[in-house]
């Protein structure tokens, strides 16, 4: 059924701004997405084949492994998670956790875990009242949803300090910016691997300070997807 708003403040696309009757990215702009390639290391910036982080970077970044669907770079990505985060367009949820699912498929691919608890970077309240959703929480239940034996969890990590945007900040400010703003409140089955999902991921800072929290509540495997990397 057309809604009023609709005739008033007809659908667009992200990519093209073309009139849609439905969704919020078209066929051909969706058909741009990047395809998934090797992840670039979050602290070292080598490639990494199949998402393992050498040693001396699992110990900084407290990862095991780490995927990524593209860059942020990539102009119909970023349309594509501005449009959900910033124009909140939750029909792009979906489309944004059916291509991290596509990237983890074929980066993890000899290593896909078969139970897993996917953890996504949990925003301040405040936050998530201001935006009215987690957009990496979105993201992550699209992806469990199509996997037996992988779950969601939003209440095991939680943000207890309200940091600043990450956005405009230098890198050594990106890398402080999140000590200390994450605990514990219990942790998944031990069997099963955890992974955080995020939406974008620059210097790493904020997916090592969650694996950090979380290894030092007893957490054994903690792996990282991101939708993209500036």
């Amino acid at each position: 059924m057309l809604h009023v708003l609709d005739l008033i403040f007809p659908l667009r696309c992200v990519g093209c701004t073309r009139e849609l009757p439905q969704g919020a990215l078209c066929e051909r702009c969706a058909g741009t997405l990047p395809r998934a390639s090797a992840p670039r290391c979050p602290h070292c910036d080598l490639r990494v084949p199949n998402g393992e982080l050498l040693k001396r970077c699992q110990k900084v970044l407290r990862l095991n492994r780490f995927a990524c669907a593209g860059p942020y770079e990539h102009p119909m990505l970023k349309a594509t998670i501005d449009g959900l985060k910033y124009g909140h367009q939750r029909d792009l949820a979906p489309l944004l956790a059916n291509l991290l699912d596509r990237a983890i498929a074929a980066q993890w691919r000899v290593a896909l875990p078969e139970h897993a608890t996917l953890i996504p970077v949990p925003l301040h309240p405040s936050r998530e009242r201001e935006r009215g959703f987690n957009q990496s929480a979105l993201i992550a239940a699209g992806i469990a949803g199509v996997h037996d034996g992988w779950e969601t969890d939003l209440g095991a990590l939680v943000r207890t300090r309200a940091t600043p945007r990450q956005v405009g900040l230098s890198r050594s400010e990106r890398l402080s910016n999140t000590d200390g703003a994450f605990v514990v409140r219990w942790l998944p089955p031990k069997d099963h691997t955890i992974i955080l999902i995020d939406d974008v991921a620059t210097t790493g800072s904020t997916l090592r300070e969650c694996a950090k929290t979380l290894r030092s509540a007893g957490a054994r495997k903690v792996w990282a997807a991101v939708t993209a990397q500036g």
